[in-house]
């Protein structure tokens, strides 16, 4: 009963998002699939701000309190579409025996890992001493309370761990089982996000063939259901691929409704780790230089709105008492050869292997060389992003004490994992363009 009541819970914050994106107009019609597959992420941030402003102006939280600011954006959103709605039953493409098989292949994937997801607990220690820590006693307390903030001693973003306390406030108890379906609903939520991006530039049978080499992905499968559900770098992935995407969007219409939801997602990724800090400024860089090269110079004061959110938290980091102790406490700095050799070999050994990433990475590096970086915008971004938070890990790997690649850098590689699989979608297809092969409908 408690798995129905999560997933319905989960559906209830998609629904959150997708009220927005579609009836705000975010998104056109006929990127719904892909407004499907943002507005879980978009329905988390929000509910996890409700949860935070909730707590700072000591506001109960209650199920109805919850859940009735929700219940009248849905109606304020069909009174404004009142219009548009027409209800019908939607026309389901004709695919042949390959895109079948595909899509097979994909659903037996997430129910597999919908049912590891299912199978046992909170599994991995960082969900047990971080992000599944800080729900169970929100919960208790009924708030955020500042003891609870100093007695965990991490000065962690709480998006993640608030999407957990409202689904333990509308459960009414904890559950450490059925929790981790907010996990799973990352998972699915990304492959479509995804599926929908490659489906609308290079055809169905394309876009299923990738998004099945994503989801099949152990590292993926693991943080989606099995044995590290509940991690929170799956999610910093997801908004951060997300993030990318919209800038795109922005790239082809140069709208400011289009720039300002780019920043609602950029935000969110400041808000799940401290490496979506500097991952949202690489990617925020790329929007400066967009802006700048088209003399857009007006939708500056658009893009800056990436930071106020993460801005408010560390001031009221700093009012509550919470220091940033990462690197003064426990990753003080220190340099040496044979540290610097661990963590280049370290995470050479990671990108290769092939039981957690198969040829993702492999690929990715083959790609960059084999195409270069040529003249194609996209490319470029996903390229420098990808590039420059990878080089990222690997300086704190030499100038920290106690970060080792052994340690980290496969849940590290999460968080750019769903970029570098879209960078090889588009080399590929600019590659054989010209050739018929399996993957070319």
């Amino acid at each position: 009963m408690s798995a129905i009541i999560v997933t319905l819970t989960i559906l209830f914050i998609a629904s959150i998002g997708f009220a927005i994106l579609r009836g705000f107009h975010f998104l056109q019609k006929k990127d719904t699939l892909f407004a499907i597959g943002a507005s879980y992420g978009l329905g988390v941030g929000l509910v996890g701000m409700q949860l935070y402003l909730y707590s700072k102006l000591t506001i109960p939280w209650q199920r109805e309190f919850l859940i009735i600011p929700w219940i009248v954006l849905f109606g304020i959103v069909l009174m404004r579409n009142r219009k548009y709605i027409r209800l019908h039953i939607p026309k389901i493409p004709a695919t042949g025996k390959v895109e079948k098989m595909l899509l097979i292949g994909i659903l037996l994937t997430i129910g597999y890992v919908v049912f590891e997801a299912l199978l046992r607990p909170v599994f991995a220690w960082d969900s047990w001493a971080d992000w599944l820590l800080y729900p169970r006693m929100f919960f208790i307390d009924g708030r955020i309370t500042s003891q609870t903030l100093h007695y965990t001693f991490s000065g962690y973003p709480m998006t993640v761990s608030l999407l957990g306390t409202f689904i333990y406030l509308i459960l009414g108890h904890i559950d450490d089982t059925s929790v981790l379906l907010f996990s799973t609903a990352f998972y699915v939520f990304l492959a479509i996000a995804f599926f929908a991006v490659l489906k609308e530039r290079f055809g169905l049978r394309y876009a299923l063939l990738f998004t099945l080499l994503m989801v099949t992905t152990q590292s993926f499968v693991r943080q989606g259901g099995r044995l590290e559900a509940g991690l929170a770098d799956l999610p910093q992935g997801y908004y951060a691929f997300l993030s990318v995407i919209f800038l795109f969007i922005y790239f082809k219409n140069q709208t400011v409704k289009t720039l300002f939801i780019f920043t609602v997602f950029l935000s969110f990724v400041t808000l799940i780790k401290y490496e979506g800090i500097p991952l949202s400024f690489f990617i925020a860089i790329c929007a400066f230089i967009y802006i700048i090269k088209n003399r857009l110079f007006k939708h500056i004061l658009v893009l800056i709105l990436w930071m106020l959110p993460f801005l408010f938290w560390q001031i009221d980091r700093r009012l509550t008492g919470i220091e940033n102790t990462y690197f003064s406490n426990a990753h003080p700095k220190e340099i040496g050869i044979n540290k610097s050799i661990n963590a280049f070999s370290g995470t050479f050994r990671e990108l290769i292997n092939v039981k957690t990433w198969g040829i993702l990475w492999i690929t990715y590096f083959y790609a960059l060389i084999a195409f270069g970086i040529r003249k194609q915008r996209e490319l470029a971004v996903l390229h420098f992003v990808i590039l420059c938070q990878l080089s990222l890990y690997l300086l704190i790997y030499n100038v920290t004490y106690g970060n080792t690649p052994e340690s980290s850098i496969e849940r590290l590689l999460m968080h750019i994992a769903p970029l570098a699989f879209l960078s090889i979608a588009i080399v590929f297809k600019l590659l054989f363009k010209n050739k018929k092969i399996i993957f070319s409908k």
